[in-house]
C-alpha cells in the first residue's frame, strides 16, 4: 500500500485532504457475550496512523509510536 503513495485531496461537498481521508483500517473485536469490544488502527492518506476504541462510533486514542497505539488497542479490547 506504501508502494502505491500517498493520496491526494478529495473534493466533493467539501474538502476531504489526505489527512482526513482513510487509506487502510484494521479492526479488531475483543471477546464478549453478545458484541465484545471493538478497537482497531486507521493508517490515514498522509501516512499517520490513528488507533481508536469503538465501532459505530470511533474514539482516537492517543500514541505517540505504533507501539503504544497497538498497547492503546490492546488496552480498549481489555
Amino acid at each position: 500500500m506504501l508502494a502505491e503513495g500517498r493520496l491526494g485531496s478529495v473534493s466533493a461537498f467539501r474538502e476531504y485532504t489526505p489527512d482526513r481521508r482513510v487509506q487502510a483500517r484494521i479492526e479488531v473485536s475483543g471477546k464478549g457475550l453478545l458484541r465484545g469490544p471493538e478497537a482497531g488502527l486507521d493508517v490515514m492518506g498522509d501516512g499517520s496512523l490513528v488507533p481508536y476504541r469503538g465501532a459505530i462510533f470511533k474514539h482516537p486514542l492517543r500514541a505517540d509510536s505504533l507501539d503504544e497505539a497497538i498497547e492503546r488497542i490492546r488496552e480498549a479490547l481489555g
